[in-house]
């Protein structure tokens, strides 16, 4: 999924952690998202300012495994790295949500087994909600 703003008609200054509030309910019970933050210029070159990951299994900590119950709306915080970022006049601020990043990030099998001993995998049906109540949302750090 990409969304993108309008082409921006002043500067903005974002510094920090920027997060992706998504409302999601995944068909699997475990599944990844990976969200990216790309200044998008006018001439069509896009380059990479953030970016975040979650595998839903340890969406509480790396050291507890939870899955989840497929097809059942979930929040998640995807906190981004660290960044600064002057996006100017005319650019697109565009954010990217995927549920695999491979070969930078190992498979998720989407089954909730051990990914790296079992041979089953499933495709993972992300939906994205944006209805009032559980409205998916980008928050920048902006100064």
């Amino acid at each position: 999924m990409r969304y993108r703003t309008s082409p921006l008609k002043k500067l903005i200054l974002i510094v920090g952690n920027p997060v992706v509030v998504l409302y999601t309910a995944p068909s699997a019970p475990d599944t990844d998202f990976h969200v990216r933050i790309v200044d998008e210029e006018p001439c069509g070159k896009a380059l990479e300012i953030s970016s975040g990951a979650i595998r839903l299994r340890h969406q509480n900590g790396l050291y507890k495994e939870e899955l989840i119950e497929p097809n059942q709306p979930i929040k998640l915080e995807i906190k981004m790295g660290p960044t600064a970022c002057l996006f100017k006049p005319g650019h697109i601020i565009r954010l990217e949500i995927t549920s695999s990043d491979f070969p930078s990030y190992d498979r998720n099998h989407n089954t909730g087994g051990n990914d790296l001993f079992e041979d089953k995998m499933v495709i993972a049906k992300q939906t994205v909600f944006h209805q009032a109540g559980m409205e998916s949302h980008l928050k920048l750090p902006v100064l």
